[in-house]
């Protein structure tokens, strides 16, 4: 096939897809109804400058599509939107992600803090226990002598 014809074919998609008359998307382009004509009949080649002027000035439609009919009618604006969307879902998951590491970073402040508190506690038992078996201990010394008094006085 021409390469005239197919690149006019993709011409006129373009036209239909920006929903203008052959005349307004000639006026778009600068060109006269005419010559878009002859390029969209396969008439007449499309310079790369046209092309490239299409491509950025119709809401940026890819010029490998344009020149080679590689890939969809698609518009760049399209992909970038696409992105754009991707990017926004990606921004909400990181903010839940934050607000749901604030909440545990939180949960183990509290925890810590307890922790602390009972390691505190746990000190303070310890020390009483200490001292209560010194306090044991040392009746334990006194009453065992009282005891062999006791028991001798008994025989």
């Amino acid at each position: 096939m021409d390469i005239n014809i197919d690149i006019g074919k993709r011409l006129k998609e373009i036209q239909y897809h920006e929903g203008m008359k052959q005349w307004e998307f000639a006026d778009h382009l600068n060109i006269t109804q005419q010559s878009l004509s002859r390029y969209q009949n396969g008439k007449l080649s499309v310079s790369m400058e046209l092309l490239i002027k299409i491509a950025h000035d119709t809401n940026g439609y890819d010029l490998n599509y344009l020149v080679a009919n590689i890939g969809e009618i698609t518009r760049l604006e399209s992909a970038y939107a696409v992105h754009q969307q991707d990017f926004k879902k990606e921004q909400k998951t990181i903010q839940s992600l934050k607000e749901e590491n604030n909440k545990l970073k939180m949960q183990f402040d509290e925890l810590k803090d307890r922790t602390l508190d009972l390691s505190a506690d746990l000190i303070k038992a310890m020390k009483v226990i200490k001292e209560n078996e010194d306090t044991i201990e040392f009746l334990i010394k006194l009453c065992p002598t009282k005891r062999r008094h006791t028991k001798e006085e008994r025989r």
